[in-house]
C-alpha cells in the first residue's frame, strides 16, 4: 500500500493462527484435534473453541485470535459456518451455522434456560419437541425469542450427508491463508499513510 511490500508480521501471524481455527473445525477425526479437545476439555466460557487458559501455550493463542473483530464486527471464529448434514459435529448454541453469528448469541435468554449447552443440532432436532429447559420459556422475552428460534428452525432438514464448514468471509473459493490474509488488508485503512518522493 505504498511501502516497500512488506507484509505486516501480526497480520501474517493472524491469518496463519486462523488457518489453525480452520482445520480445526474440517479434520475433526484428526488426532491433534482428539489431543486439544482432550487437555481443554471443560475448559471454554459456551465457545465453539474450547481452550483452558491455565494451559497457556499456542492454542490458547490460536483460541485468542479467533475471538477477536475482523470483519464488520465479526470474529473469525464466526466465519467459519456450518453447512448443515446430519448435524452431528455442528453444536447447536456454540456453532454459527443458522446464523452469522451463534445462537447462544442470538438468542440469549433461551441459551440461558438450556441445560445442555454443548448439544449437536441433531441432538436438539431430531427429537419431535424435545427441549432441555431449566424452565419453559415464560417471560416476554423469552417468548419473543422462542417464536423467532422456531421460526428460523422450519426450513432446517437433516440429511444422511456429512457436515461440512463453509468460509463466510471474502471470496468464494473457500477459506486459505491467501484469502485471510486479504481480508485482514481490505478492513485496514491506508488513506493517512505518507507517501516519499526519493531524492535523487
Amino acid at each position: 500500500m505504498g511501502g516497500l511490500g512488506i507484509n505486516k508480521l501480526k497480520d501474517v501471524n493472524t491469518a496463519l493462527l486462523a488457518k489453525w481455527g480452520w482445520r480445526y473445525k474440517i479434520e475433526k477425526d484428526n488426532l491433534w484435534v482428539r489431543v486439544i479437545n482432550a487437555l481443554h476439555e471443560g475448559g471454554f466460557t459456551w465457545d465453539c473453541f474450547s481452550a483452558k487458559k491455565s494451559f497457556g501455550g499456542v492454542w490458547s493463542n490460536i483460541v485468542s485470535v479467533l475471538k477477536k473483530p475482523i470483519a464488520d464486527n465479526l470474529t473469525i471464529r464466526c466465519l467459519f459456518k456450518g453447512a448443515m448434514g446430519m448435524g452431528e459435529n455442528i453444536m447447536f448454541w456454540l456453532d454459527p451455522w443458522q446464523f452469522d453469528v451463534p445462537l447462544k448469541d442470538k438468542f440469549p435468554s433461551l441459551f440461558l434456560l438450556e441445560v445442555v449447552k454443548t448439544c449437536s443440532v441433531r441432538e436438539r432436532l431430531e427429537g419431535e419437541g424435545l427441549w432441555l429447559w431449566r424452565h419453559d420459556p415464560d417471560s416476554e422475552v423469552e417468548r419473543i425469542e422462542w417464536q423467532s428460534l422456531a421460526s428460523a428452525l422450519n426450513s432446517v432438514r437433516l440429511s444422511s450427508n456429512p457436515n461440512k464448514w463453509s468460509w463466510a468471509g471474502l471470496g468464494t473459493e473457500g477459506f486459505s491463508f491467501a484469502i485471510m490474509k486479504k481480508l485482514i488488508d481490505s478492513k485496514r485503512d491506508y488513506s493517512s499513510r505518507i507517501v516519499v518522493d526519493w531524492c535523487k
